[in-house]
């Protein structure tokens, strides 16, 4: 009876203790989920940073005199052609780039690159450069739905190519002719 009653008490003790490792790898997994995600914030944030940096070396073979804009410089355009509500759904935009289409066979025109950075581009970032770069085509500027990263899901790919949308990813290009017809369009 003593053997039983130790071996329960064992077994029990065992019990409790997988119960708290149980415990502790879940507030391990919460504490890496919260990393995971300030990691990729942060990449996200670097890459922006790079591309601001660096635009004449991601953007220089489609545009001549590449420039990084403000949107402040655009400002009283932009309260003149668009609502309060739609300005200020402009004010988050990553990147404006500007510069003449790099072309031997036509005459400087001027385009502009509203731009989206990620880490992992994914539909939702299409869908931001398409909506943002859509006000500003309806203040005038002529401007290319762009967005940037490192990697692409499926889905933002898809959505990239369907909607002509500029893709520019660890140095390559997708979409850029089709993305220039529509910058033209109001």
């Amino acid at each position: 009876a003593a053997d039983l009653n130790i071996l329960g008490l064992r077994r029990q003790r065992t019990e409790q203790r997988v119960e708290e490792l149980a415990q502790a790898q879940a507030r391990t997994e919460a504490i890496l989920q919260k990393l995971v995600i300030r990691v990729a914030k942060n990449t996200g944030k670097l890459l922006e940073l790079d591309y601001r940096d660096k635009a004449y070396a991601y953007f220089g073979t489609l545009l001549r005199k590449v420039k990084v804009l403000s949107l402040q410089e655009l400002e009283p355009q932009l309260e003149q052609s668009l609502s309060e509500a739609e300005f200020n759904a402009l004010l988050p935009l990553d990147l404006l780039v500007t510069g003449q289409i790099r072309r031997a066979d036509a005459a400087p025109e001027i385009i502009y690159l509203a731009v989206e950075v990620s880490a992992v581009v994914d539909e939702n970032d299409v869908a931001r450069a398409r909506h943002r770069a859509g006000l500003l085509r309806k203040a005038g500027f002529p401007t290319v739905a762009s967005v940037a990263g490192e990697d692409v899901t499926d889905l933002a790919l898809a959505a990239a190519q369907d909607y002509a949308v500029l893709l520019m990813q660890n140095g390559s290009r997708q979409n850029w002719e089709a993305a220039l017809v529509r910058a033209r369009q109001p």
